[in-house]
């Protein structure tokens, strides 16, 4: 996995810069914002330059191409490479520290996300590499280049750790070992879609995950006539018999007579000539239309829209691609209307959050902060030369060192979005918490049969009132309510605080039946969905208290069964399934567990701190929750919920 990157010298990067992408291996997707020319199409592009070669290399304006530099840094996980070489310098960046960064803030800032990152996962399961690359090395010689990491720093750091071998050569073997086992796939905003849909494009045959020249070679190579000749060889031989039988008989007139090759040319055919002539002939007829219209035909959204649909169907598959991709795409809203900006950002988060394949994304929309569930959000402030880094599962946790009007504008971009779409065709919505809330809803609504709802989690109470706020304004004008197909549902939990609500005393009324809030609140044996007033009935209750106590129990189990923990297996024996228990009821002492021995009382704060206080726990156990469910075990409330849809 790709987790930053040293620049220097690439268009306005000037200095030594470091890039973070993520410090967490689960954050696999990034965002870069900013003004026009900060600088957040030159990363994609010089990972592009990196990893393909594609293009020149973009020289800062008078900058010295002895400075030119891009230098990746890789997490990459032991057991899948075993080689000596990497084995013996891949630890080394772990014991990077602040001694070693002789007061360089690029250097200083790596080191702070490094220790970010050893705090998140294990570590010593991975090797941290930095792999850089020098574009004018070769024409510069070794005399002007400060090989082989264009920092004197760390080539000092690296040499007094391995003062005995040539790091160089190292470097340049393991950079062509990640050439060889990464593909990097960039669409920038320029891109011709009808060229890169191409089935034999070098881009379409990552997204396919299979090597067209590579297909087509073991066709004609395979020994499939009788177990002895392969297609080329075959052919060749026909080809041979009919010119030998051409020869004889034009021997029979006059034997000075026969058919040659032109001299130094091949007389076979060979399996590349086949390939080349199949590729021209066949495939390069072959292109991309949308019904019966070529994509160059199409408006420039359409094609916008037509390149991510492609490569989302390809990299959507089961069949995951030989190589460990990087998907990167420039600005997916470009020439797009606001009704589309959502689901083309809901397509290219899914690429990382669902299909788990890295995805870098720059962009001038911010509806994209409530609207992700997890990644790394990178607004870059040139005027400030400052990037600024948050974890876009946080991101409103810590809206104080969010840049100016930028929570206003995401949620605008957002809800812009959301009365786009219900107006151009029927469309209703369930938002939501958070995304382990999402996955049990979702579950719910399929079992019953209702896919027509999109369910949006925007992680927290806060934010789901907030987006209720600025929906109700434009659904409160008549018009905006003829012109809505569908409805909307806002839902939260009741959290131990009351959450103040931040709108007028009327929070009660519904919006003319189509815009609702509602509060999940436990009530005994039955699960109320509550409006907001200021009085009545308030527990606190969360997703997981509404849930079927057996399912909930099993799934639990099942994920502390498939983790393995020895402290938490056998803590968990201390309870067994309580089956008075019509709810889970977490929240309510864990009243899904009945307590078998005295001493599991004492552990039942570990239990619940182990299935609520993690997030990525927390989702995980709603997977297998939904994996148990079926239409015997949905909760009564779902369809109270249905209902508001009617």
């Amino acid at each position: 996995m790709l987790i930053g990157l040293f620049l220097r010298a690439y268009k306005n990067y000037n200095g030594l810069n470091y890039i973070h992408l993520t410090n967490d291996l689960n954050n696999k997707f990034t965002v870069f914002s900013g003004a026009n020319g900060a600088g957040k199409s030159a990363i994609l592009e010089v990972l592009d330059y990196y990893f393909n070669i594609e293009r020149d290399w973009n020289l800062l304006k008078n900058g010295k191409r002895d400075e030119a530099l891009v230098a990746p840094i890789f997490l990459l996980e032991k057991s899948k490479y075993k080689q000596k070489m990497l084995i013996e310098i891949g630890n080394v960046l772990w014991k990077f520290s602040k001694k070693d960064t002789n007061n360089i803030a690029a250097l200083q800032e790596f080191l702070h996300y490094k220790e970010e990152l050893k705090k998140n996962i294990d570590y010593t399961k991975y090797f941290l590499v930095c792999l850089p690359y020098l574009p004018y090395e070769k024409d510069l010689g070794e005399t002007k280049i400060d090989s082989p990491f264009g920092v004197g720093t760390l080539n000092n750091f690296f040499t007094t750790e391995f003062p005995d071998i040539n790091i160089k050569q190292y470097i340049e073997k393991l950079r062509q070992e990640i050439w060889d086992s990464y593909a990097y796939i960039y669409f920038p905003v320029e891109t011709s879609v009808s060229e890169a849909t191409k089935l034999y494009s070098t881009k379409m045959q990552y997204l396919m995950g299979k090597d067209i020249v590579s297909e087509i070679d073991s066709v004609l190579d395979n020994k499939i006539i009788d177990g002895k000749d392969s297609i080329v060889s075959f052919i060749n031989k026909k080809l041979l018999d009919f010119i030998k039988n051409i020869n004889k008989s034009m021997s029979e007139i006059d034997d000075q007579y026969s058919y040659k090759t032109s001299q130094g040319v091949a007389q076979k055919l060979s399996t590349k000539i086949i390939r080349e002539k199949i590729i021209d002939t066949y495939f390069s007829t072959i292109s991309l239309k949308k019904t019966t219209k070529d994509l160059d035909i199409l408006s420039s959204g359409e094609q916008r829209t037509a390149l991510i649909d492609v490569a989302y169907a390809f990299l959507a598959q089961d069949d995951k691609p030989e190589y460990e991709v990087i998907f990167a795409l420039d600005e997916p809203e470009a020439s797009l209307n606001t009704a589309a900006c959502f689901e083309q950002f809901l397509r290219v988060s899914n690429l990382a959050n669902t299909y788990h394949y890295q995805t870098l994304i720059t962009t001038h929309w911010y509806g994209f902060i409530p609207l992700a569930e997890s990644g790394t959000w990178c607004h870059i402030d040139k005027e400030e030369d400052k990037i600024s880094v948050f974890d876009l599962s946080l991101a409103f946790d810590n809206r104080g060192t969010m840049p100016d009007d930028i929570e206003i504008k995401s949620y605008f971009d957002l809800v812009t979005s959301i009365l786009s779409l219900s107006r151009t065709k029927k469309t209703n919505w369930l938002i939501c918490e958070g995304a382990d809330d999402a996955q049990y809803l979702k579950t719910f609504f399929e079992i019953k049969k209702r896919t027509d709802i999109i369910i949006l989690p925007v992680g927290g109470s806060g934010n789901v009132i907030k987006l209720f706020n600025y929906l109700s304004i434009p659904v409160q004008e008549k018009s905006e309510q003829k012109a809505l197909n569908g409805t909307i549902v806002c839902l939260i939990d009741s959290d131990k605080q009351r959450v103040n609500f931040e709108g007028n005393s009327s929070i009660g009324n519904d919006k003319k039946k189509k815009l609702y809030i509602r509060r999940l609140q436990i009530n005994g044996d039955v699960t109320d969905l509550l409006s907001l007033e200021k009085s009545g009935l308030y527990d606190q209750t969360e997703m997981e208290d509404c849930l079927d106590a057996k399912v909930y129990f099993d799934a639990v189990n099942k994920y502390i069964e498939y983790k393995n923990d020895p402290e938490l297996k056998e803590i968990i024996k201390y309870f067994q399934y309580n089956e008075k228990s019509k709810y889970a009821n977490v929240s309510k002492d864990l009243a899904f567990l009945k307590l078998l021995k005295v001493e599991g009382q004492d552990e039942k704060q570990k239990v619940y701190d182990y299935i609520m206080e993690n997030l990525e726990t927390k989702n995980e156990i709603a997977k297998i929750y939904s994996e148990l469910s079926n239409n015997s075990n949905i909760p009564d409330w779902i369809d109270t919920l249905l209902n508001l849809y009617k």
